[in-house]
């Protein structure tokens, strides 16, 4: 089809392709009236917000060509040593939980603006300041963080429940207080730029790690977990005693 008739999210598609053709290009370039040539080792490419006018299928692609361009590619050497190398580097700004959820840890910055400063945190940084639960609490946040979970990291307060009935009754209940507080105004979760995640279940740890490691590298956004009283965890014999001596 002729570009003139795409709309403008396929234009942007065909636009970031052609980019990265032309850095395919650029890989060796031969210098002129000469046989040598010269090698093109680093590319860098900005976008921003690359979902623009893309619906959720076409983002999901848009980010998985860019993660293939950008891996880095592998070399053997002469003595059996492997050298890795890459030519290409893409910095995409974003506010798609689409495209944040299937981005690795390591690849998602937060840029929060806290009154006049601006503070940036890295995902997987933050989590590595508990060496000790970092391996556990990696695999469960990239597991669980989908589309859904994934708006956490654009909201300003996050609520942090156990499942979807919790997520719907406490957000029942923080919209009619914020209701209360001011009658005549149109106040609300929305408004206030609150966020209701459900854990799926009572595994609250990896997520609170973002935002309590009291170091001041953590996520400085407002967090509140809710849960139910019975917090014990063990295995299945240890939570059966456990029940034994309650009763």
């Amino acid at each position: 089809q002729e570009m003139s008739i795409l709309g403008l999210g396929y234009q942007n598609l065909a636009f970031i392709s052609a980019i990265f053709a032309l850095f395919e290009l650029k890989k060796e370039v031969f210098i002129q009236d000469s046989q040598d040539s010269v090698k093109i080792i680093y590319n860098l490419l900005l976008v921003e917000e690359p979902e623009s006018h893309l619906d959720v299928q076409n983002q999901k692609y848009l980010h998985t060509q860019i993660e293939k361009k950008t891996l880095a590619l592998e070399k053997k050497k002469d003595n059996e040593q492997t050298e890795f190398f890459a030519f290409t580097q893409v910095i995409q700004t974003s506010h798609s939980t689409h495209l944040a959820s299937k981005s690795d840890l390591k690849n998602i910055v937060v840029i929060n603006r806290n009154g006049t400063e601006t503070q940036v945190f890295n995902i997987d940084r933050v989590l590595q300041l508990d060496p000790l639960t970092y391996r556990h609490n990696r695999r469960i946040i990239k597991q669980y963080l989908d589309a859904t979970r994934s708006s956490l990291l654009f909201s300003r307060k996050v609520v942090l429940v156990e499942g979807l009935s919790e997520k719907f009754v406490i957000g029942t209940i923080i919209n009619a207080y914020l209701k209360q507080l001011d009658v005549e105004s149109n106040i609300d979760i929305d408004s206030e730029g609150i966020e209701l995640v459900e854990v799926g279940g009572k595994n609250f740890k990896p997520f609170m790690a973002l935002y309590n490691t009291n170091n001041g590298e953590e996520i400085k956004n407002k967090c509140l977990s809710l849960r139910d009283g019975d917090q014990y965890q063990g295995t299945t014999s240890e939570i059966k005693d456990y029940q034994k001596k309650k009763k």
